[in-house]
């Protein structure tokens, strides 16, 4: 992702401006108040869903159709 245009001049001058989304955290449930968070990361160049103790690899494709609860973004040096 490119955050270029949302950077001001300054910024745009002293920094890095692209990220790569390295991981995202899912809510599952009907209510705020009940339901179940799963995780997926990348790491090492494969994508992992992380749900409570048990873990295993995915393909791309199935972590990004997820319905992200958050977003974690690492910027590219």
């Amino acid at each position: 992702m490119d955050m270029a245009p949302f950077l001001s001049d300054d910024a745009l001058k002293n920094d890095c401006t692209k990220y790569q989304l390295i991981g995202l955290t899912e809510h599952v449930g009907n209510a705020n108040n009940y339901g179940h968070y799963t995780a997926h990361t990348l790491r090492e160049g494969s994508w992992y869903k992380f749900d409570d103790e048990y873990f295993k690899r995915v393909r791309e494709e199935e972590a990004f159709s997820r319905e992200a609860y958050l977003l974690f973004y690492q910027k590219i040096v």
